[in-house]
């Protein structure tokens, strides 16, 4: 009688790994966005550090939250990074400032369509863009 009962909570639990993302499913601390993506897709929570690179674009689809946030990247799959806001939108950076650019690659900030960026604050490095629009910037360190 129990091993049915164990047969089907274990292909549930077969099915969850299967299906979950690993930053949704596992908590995972680092999301690494390498192809272009929406934050409705990539699965990322308010524990994450956040690296864009590879040449690849975030879009924030949905409001969100993560800890921290690389826009473009030196080490591992190096390159270019693009974070992007829909109109509506909103993104938390919660813990210390968001690293735009590196000494290589081109970090790109684009707020044109509209949306919020809520942070403490920017590392940016001369590669670093931000394409102004009708979005918002709000800065909550304090001077």
């Amino acid at each position: 009688m129990k091993k049915p009962i164990f047969h089907f909570l274990f292909r549930i639990y077969l099915l969850l790994l299967l299906c979950a993302t690993p930053a949704g499913f596992l908590n995972a601390a680092n999301v690494y966005i390498e192809a272009n993506t929406l934050c409705s897709v990539a699965g990322i929570n308010s524990s994450d550090i956040v690296y864009i690179r590879n040449g690849a674009t975030l879009t924030v689809d949905i409001s969100d939250t993560c800890r921290i946030m690389y826009i473009a990247s030196d080490a591992g799959a190096a390159g270019a990074g693009t974070l992007l806001f829909n109109s509506g939108t909103a993104l938390t950076v919660s813990t210390g400032a968001i690293t735009v650019g590196t000494a290589t690659y081109t970090g790109t900030i684009d707020m044109s369509a509209g949306g919020t960026l809520n942070c403490n604050g920017f590392n940016a490095a001369t590669t670093a863009f931000l394409i102004s629009g009708i979005g918002t910037v709000e800065i909550r360190a304090s001077v």
